[in-house]
């Protein structure tokens, strides 16, 4: 079968590869003839050839990357099919990551906070590919009415839901979001559905087409990021944002983030900047009693909130997915991904 895969991890580049179709091999197995599959952020600078893990490492050469995905169950191992994991079952990526069972977070079951993690399409082969072998642990059925181009972006959308229920968001609230890529678009529509009464998006002076979307899904406003953002922001929302959820992943945004709350308001952040430090006006945080959080991966409730959310129409993925492509295009697709020209790109295995 075909996939896309890293062979040289320290190089740029992609490469489209025949491999040997995946078996099951262990009663956790799940066999999945993948329909849709994004292509991440953190895929574009394996491409690049840049990506590193936690631990320095890069990815393995020759490992399938994609983890961003919706797709059919084709066979399954004893304990997924007990489990309900039936051949016809239509899937979704509940999760990325694989805990190591261990540490104190996996014991509590919190493995979006462990740091020995495994992850699909990094640590094991993922579904930039016809049928990927995953472990049931990060599958979840999909429920009536919702299409695999949403379905692909459970994860995403789980994260947007669990970042506002970690604001503290409550019916009313004025909201800014940093970032309106396709996690920034997924927080804007949380946000909608949690009830903000205004909310605003603020982008690159490149983001003309993202921005537009951005309205087209629920924005009152949009900004372009610029030396007087602050003052934009805070003349939109009469003093300061009672909740900005962050998605750029920038220092420059992290700081403007912070500007534009209000007093007592509440950042989130959710990018994953590159740099491991990020300049703030920290004396705000104690005198304007600030509340700041991050938000990484998603828990249970957080999924079965936004598989409610994308089955009503609530939030929806496709508007954001610009670009389809085959296997075979990889590397016109990393290419279109890493120009900026896709708000969201995928590989279109099967009719969405």
């Amino acid at each position: 079968m075909k996939a896309v895969a890293k062979l040289h991890p320290t190089e740029a580049g992609i490469d489209v590869v025949d491999v040997v179709t995946p078996g099951i091999e262990a009663p956790t197995d799940v066999l999945v003839q993948v329909v849709i599959s994004g292509i991440s952020g953190s895929e574009v600078n394996i491409w690049k050839g840049t990506y590193r893990r936690p631990n320095g490492q890069p990815v393995a050469p020759g490992r399938i990357l994609g983890y961003e995905h919706a797709g059919v169950v084709v066979e399954a191992g004893d304990q997924a099919i007990r489990a309900g994991l039936l051949p016809g079952t239509t899937v979704g990526l509940s999760s990325p990551f694989i805990g190591c069972g261990q540490c104190e977070p996996c014991a509590d079951g919190m493995i979006n906070r462990c740091r020995a993690w495994g992850h699909i399409g990094i640590t094991v082969d993922g579904t930039n590919c016809e049928v990927a072998r995953l472990p049931m642990s990060v599958l979840e059925p999909s429920p009536e009415g919702v299409e695999p181009i949403d379905l692909a972006f459970l994860n995403s959308a789980a994260l947007a839901v669990r970042a506002v229920q970690r604001a503290g968001l409550t019916p009313g609230d004025r909201v800014i979001v940093f970032g309106p890529g396709p996690v920034g678009l997924l927080l804007l529509q949380a946000a909608r559905a949690g009830g903000a009464a205004w909310a605003g998006v603020v982008g690159l002076a490149q983001d003309v087409r993202r921005l537009e979307i951005a309205r087209t899904l629920g924005a009152d406003a949009t900004f372009v990021f610029g030396d007087d953002i602050t003052s934009e922001l805070r003349d939109a929302t009469a003093g300061g944002a009672d909740v900005v959820l962050e998605a750029a992943g920038t220092p420059d945004a992290m700081r403007a983030t912070v500007d534009a709350l209000r007093v007592g308001g509440t950042a989130v952040y959710a990018g994953l900047p590159p740099q491991k430090s990020a300049t703030i006006e920290a004396i705000r945080v104690t005198r304007d009693e600030l509340t700041i959080r991050g938000v990484e991966g998603n828990l249970p409730a957080d999924r079965r909130r936004a598989l409610k959310l994308l089955a009503s129409g609530a939030m929806r993925c496709r508007p954001f997915v610009t670009h389809e492509f085959s296997l075979a295009d990889a590397e016109k697709a990393f290419q279109t991904v890493a120009a900026g020209e896709a708000c969201k790109a995928v590989f279109a295995l099967a009719p969405a």
